[in-house]
């Protein structure tokens, strides 16, 4: 949601200030603009990171973790530095779990796997899907039927910017024969 944004000072990796104002500042204001219910979703609030990706722009995303009350400096994940490119993401749960069986179906274009492996954090799962199994529908009926196995993680490695990266919240999808 909102602009992208640039962080403009860091502390340890926190994101100080954003087009040099508070990021809390920021955050408020954009959730303020453009989302349903405001600040009241500043628990739903993620941080994508642009970077450039061997096949163009990729955004990785992180859920914000802490939001420090005297400061207003937002702490995620990964370690954020000046100028790096930023976004703003609020997560619609229904749209979550429905990306997740839409994109495994596009990968698909109609053809039946030999099988799949979902590898799905728990931080997805009924803390953000309101199910603990509502990735694995998804991609079961994305499937058809083949056979499904999996596991739950506390996050993921996945390939980003020609360097392997750790992600959260997030659900990787293998998809056999």
């Amino acid at each position: 949601v909102g602009p992208v944004l640039t962080v403009t000072d860091s502390l340890d990796g926190a994101v100080v200030t954003l087009d040099h104002r508070p990021a809390a500042d920021v955050v408020d204001d954009v959730l303020a603009g453009a989302v349903p219910g405001g600040s009241d979703r500043a628990g739903d609030l993620y941080l994508g990171r642009w970077v450039d990706g061997p096949d163009g722009p990729e955004v990785l995303v992180e859920p914000v973790r802490h939001r420090d009350a005297a400061t207003g400096a937002l702490r995620v994940d990964g370690a954020m530095a000046e100028g790096d490119r930023v976004q703003l993401h609020v997560v619609d749960p229904v749209a979550a779990s429905a990306a997740v069986g839409d994109r495994v179906g596009d990968a698909l274009s109609g053809r039946r796997p030999a099988g799949a492996l979902v590898l799905t954090c728990t931080g997805r799962g009924a803390r953000l899907l309101d199910a603990t199994d509502a990735d694995a529908v998804q991609v079961d009926d994305a499937v058809g039927g083949a056979p499904l196995g999996g596991l739950a993680c506390h996050g993921q490695l996945v390939p980003s910017a020609g360097r392997t990266v750790a992600v959260s919240q997030t659900a990787v999808v293998v998809l056999l024969g």
